[in-house]
């Protein structure tokens, strides 16, 4: 015992330090000093983010793959080549540092007690019956890892699960995606190659300019390029056309003299038609007789009139011989807007007999009137797009700018719309009386416009939309003296 105290006592002395040093030296010597007092990234395989990743987490890694693969193919003697292993394990450490980072800057952490209670579903930590956190630690000594470290990574497995998780519940494959991917799957390929020397080859091969001429002659395709084309072409716009050409009065008249004979309007076809219409009373083939009866009646020269008169159903042609004029669109669009401006004097009338003590009652019926105003305005509006432009909105656009008359019935259409749309009681109570009247007052500018955008359209006589017009400027000549004179002469 004295001897071994003795050699404790000498630890200390000169003679123990000076063979330590030289312990030191000679390693520092076979090694290298790098080795003995390394300050160095030698045991760095990647840096993500400032963050580095050494040999210890990649050989941890590597055998976590490994383990993985193993447990997968159900053959503990798997094993990939270790370049492959230690590619796939580099790029998940760097992946999962990625993600981690991320979730670490986003504060998401998770707490021991989540991770104990993952491990706590595994059997082999379990003593006794009961889960012991002993057993986690010797199980982390026994591979290698600091108990600390394995808890660590437990951890960051969690949230990284989590996050992975995240992203694959709110994403959606659809069915055709999973179709393809099962028929790629189950392809397979059938490859068979004979491997060809060109020196074995090139021994006997003698090319001519015959046999180089002849190849090409029969392989044309083989040396053909796509087609090609120069393309020269001068732009000409209308607008600028326009903008340079001035025409002449003179020049007008010279053209249509020259062609007066296209302008000739003594020439005009009208249609006429008797309608019989398909209901529950009369069937589809009821209807067929019915129309060849007429036709043979026609035929044998009875008076086509007549026959109108007694069989059509078209009410709105059947006191006129069933004549549809000679565009029947047009005439539709005239008659829908005729009757609008009609309600419009209409409405404007009840409000001048609604003064009058006996026709007070009026009163109520105008705004009913009113809506009907609106209601025959649509109608002669969507007659103009669908009928007669069939939704050329481009076209239409330029229509309403450049001609008056349709610029003035838009302009009247735009103002009825917050007319109508103001109608409703419990609009009215919103607006307050005041504001809902002063709308309301767009009535007679909506009846100034609709007159001039029929007496604009009327080409031949005017007698009719001139005493609309006439009625019109009396009825608001009426509202200005009774809102404006009256009051001042009462003050």
């Amino acid at each position: 015992m004295a001897g071994i105290q003795s050699i404790r006592d000498n630890l200390g002395g000169t003679f123990v330090q000076i063979g330590v040093w030289m312990i030191v030296i000679s390693f520092a010597l076979f090694f290298g000093w790098g080795t003995v007092f390394s300050t160095s990234d030698a045991n760095t395989v990647a840096t993500v983010n400032g963050k580095k990743i050494d040999l210890y987490d990649l050989d941890l890694q590597m055998r976590k793959i490994q383990s993985s693969l193993a447990q997968r193919f159900e053959d503990q003697n798997f094993n990939l080549e270790e370049d492959l292993l230690k590619s796939l394990s580099i790029n998940s450490l760097i992946t999962d540092t990625v993600v981690n980072n991320y979730l670490s800057n986003n504060e998401v952490k998770i707490s021991d007690l989540t991770a104990y209670r993952l491990l706590s579903k595994n059997e082999i930590f379990f003593e006794d019956g009961k889960f012991s956190r002993q057993k986690v630690e010797n199980f982390a000594r026994q591979n290698g890892i600091l108990p600390n470290k394995y808890l660590s990574d437990i951890k960051k497995d969690i949230a990284l699960n989590f996050w992975k998780a995240g992203l694959k519940d709110s994403s959606f494959v659809i069915q055709n995606e999973i179709e393809r991917q099962i028929n790629l799957a189950s392809q397979t390929r059938d490859i068979s190659f004979i491997k060809l020397n060109s020196s074995t080859f090139g021994k006997d091969l003698e090319i001519t300019e015959e046999k180089a001429l002849s190849f090409y002659n029969q392989n044309l395709f083989l040396f053909q390029t796509e087609e090609e084309a120069k393309v020269r072409f001068v732009e000409i716009s209308l607008e600028d056309l326009e903008k340079k050409m001035s025409i002449e009065e003179a020049d007008v008249q010279r053209e249509y003299d020259a062609y007066i004979q296209d302008f000739d309007f003594s020439i005009r076809r009208s249609a006429s038609h008797l309608m019989i219409k398909i209901n529950e009373e009369v069937s589809e083939a009821k209807a067929v007789s019915m129309a060849n009866d007429l036709k043979k009646k026609i035929s044998s020269g009875e008076d086509f009139e007549v026959l109108v008169a007694e069989y059509s159903e078209d009410e709105g042609t059947k006191n006129f011989e069933g004549n549809l004029g000679v565009n029947p669109i047009e005439k539709l669009m005239d008659k829908l807007g005729e009757m609008a401006l009609r309600l419009i004097i209409l409405t404007l009338l009840v409000s001048s007999l609604s003064d009058i003590k006996y026709f007070r009652a009026l009163i109520i019926f105008r705004r009913m009137i009113g809506l009907f105003v609106f209601y025959y305005v649509c109608l002669h509006f969507l007659s103009y797009i669908i009928l007669d432009h069939f939704f050329n909105i481009q076209f239409i656009i330029k229509d309403i700018i450049k001609r008056p008359f349709i610029t003035f019935g838009f302009i009247s259409f735009i103002f009825l719309i917050p007319m109508a749309a103001t109608s409703k009681n419990s609009i009215i109570k919103r607006l307050g009386y005041k504001l809902w009247k002063k709308i309301h007052y767009l009535i007679y500018p909506v009846a100034i416009l609709a007159s001039m955008h029929f007496y604009m359209l009327v080409r031949a006589n005017k007698t009719e939309p001139l005493i609309y017009i006439v009625i019109i400027l009396i009825l608001l000549c009426y509202r200005l003296y009774k809102k404006i004179i009256i009051p001042q002469l009462v003050q």
